[in-house]
């Protein structure tokens, strides 16, 4: 089939029917019901359009229009269906579910609110990217033993299509990863090629909490105090010395986490910084008694903050460093 430039392929709210296969010209998606209309992403030749709704049933959610005259391969579902029930019982769960997850995870972060629309990366954009991140990989990348290996041309047409993102915030989001040792971008002359992340729980819980932060406009997201920072880094750190109490929770002799922050070289932190981190919804008990005072936290949620604060920092970091770029 072909379009003219400017001719729509469908509209938001159109039934799905069938995907497309871009052989000449290039397609923009668009949001609608907004004045003027945003520009999703813009796809070219040998790339698809409509495919995840096959998997999921749900109407356009978008608007589809050519950018220049364009000709596409039609693919009714009706026919691929017949040929996806082909394939092992096993491929075809994994592909559903992934399009669900995709799918429910776009819905959710569509309903937040994004208290930073004009940063160059809004948060927003953070948590589709991070989508993008957690669920190809885990559906469709190699796995090892403590890691998971996935094409960057997978990665980059998920991005765009899945969850209407720009490929460079994710490939972002991975540089920031990298610089914390948790993922390796293997490039050649062209740009990237593959994407190894290391800890592909930790992508989860990080998208879990990142969400909710978002939803709740928690004050993280818009900065973290130093103090506080290096506070929670010392509460973290896998030398210090803790005394398992129950289902994860463990606890220490105030006097021996100062001596343990001062000889670890963080003066600073003391029992006043370790009670402004409840500021953040942290929860660190402190159990007195005619001895001492001890600390009784959760180690595994505090090692996983964290690293949620590193990445946070990370974002912040280079946000402010596109917009003194811009400024510039």
């Amino acid at each position: 089939m072909r379009l003219s430039k400017g001719e729509y392929l469908y509209k938001k709210g159109d039934i799905s029917n069938a995907m497309f296969i871009i052989r000449t010209g290039k397609v923009a998606l668009f949001t609608n019901g907004e004045d003027p209309a945003t520009e999703l992403t813009r796809l070219g030749p040998g790339q698809l359009i409509g495919d995840l709704a096959f998997f999921t049933g749900v109407e356009r959610t978008s608007d589809a229009k050519a950018t220049m005259d364009t000709e596409l391969l039609k693919v009714p579902y009706d026919t691929i269906r017949k040929q996806f029930e082909s394939v092992p019982s096993w491929v075809q769960t994994m592909t559903k579910t992934l399009a669900t997850q995709v799918q429910t995870y776009a819905d959710e972060i569509k309903l937040l609110k994004d208290a930073e629309p004009g940063k160059a990366i809004s948060r927003l954009a953070v948590a589709r990217a991070w989508a993008t991140m957690t669920f190809v990989p885990l559906q469709f990348g190699i796995h090892g033993a403590n890691s998971v290996r996935i094409d960057w041309t997978t990665l980059r047409t998920y991005a765009n299509l899945g969850f209407r993102e720009v490929s460079e915030y994710v490939l972002k989001m991975a540089e920031i990863l990298q610089s914390l040792h948790l993922c390796v971008i293997e490039v050649d002359r062209n740009g990237p090629t593959q994407l190894i992340f290391k800890d592909t729980q930790l992508l989860i819980h990080f998208l879990k909490y990142y969400i909710r932060a978002i939803s709740k406009n928690s004050p993280e997201l818009t900065k973290i105090e130093p103090i506080e920072y290096e506070t929670l880094q010392v509460l973290a750190n896998p030398k210090i010395k803790v005394i398992p109490i129950h289902r994860g929770l463990v606890e220490i002799d105030l006097r021996q986490f100062r001596e343990f922050a001062e000889a670890s070289g963080h003066s600073n932190v003391t029992a006043t910084s370790v009670e402004l981190l409840v500021n953040y919804g942290i929860e660190i008990q402190k159990i007195s008694s005619e001895n001492c005072v001890k600390l009784r936290y959760h180690q595994e949620e505090i090692t996983n903050l964290a690293m949620f604060w590193k990445i946070i920092i990370a974002i912040q970091k280079l946000n402010r460093g596109k917009a003194s770029s811009s400024a510039a």
